[in-house]
């Protein structure tokens, strides 16, 4: 018999932040793996915009990032020079630090991203399968303007 996944949080009334902690902090290794393997398309995504656009970002940063994957994936294709990225999960972010250490990730909440990066504006915000995950999305799109 197959193994079923248990979606048993999906109608538990937690959080989006409360469900995405609980899940780093017990499936870390697994949901690195499935980022990872999402992150070539999501870059590819990117990198097609900003050739349309001829854009160069120099500075990047990456909201509601998990593990770092899409950040790797530029990275690796060098796009970008400095990057940033920010995740309500401190083990995620954990995850960030210590498998891209020259990433300035920070661990926090997402629609307050000027608190998290004061005087801080970027060339290049990413928020890839990051709003329908929220409760208060028009606040997370708000505080866009305060870093871009």
């Amino acid at each position: 018999m197959a193994k079923r996944d248990d979606f048993s949080q999906l109608n538990s009334g937690l959080s989006g932040r409360d469900q995405y902690d609980s899940f780093y902090s017990n499936h870390l290794d697994r949901e690195a793996e499935w980022l990872r393997r999402g992150a070539e398309q999501k870059a590819n995504a990117i990198s097609l915009l900003l050739d349309q656009k001829d854009l160069k970002p120099k500075s990047i940063l990456d909201i509601g990032c998990g593990t770092g994957a899409v950040t790797a994936e530029l990275t690796r294709r060098k796009i970008g020079e400095s990057f940033h990225a920010l995740d309500y999960s401190e083990d995620a972010i954990q995850h960030v630090k210590e498998t891209l250490p020259h990433v300035n990730a920070k661990a926090g909440d997402i629609s307050d991203c000027s608190k998290l990066f004061p005087n801080s504006k970027f060339d290049l915000l990413i928020c890839s399968h990051v709003i329908e995950h929220l409760e208060y999305p028009q606040i997370f799109l708000k505080s866009l303007t305060d870093v871009n």
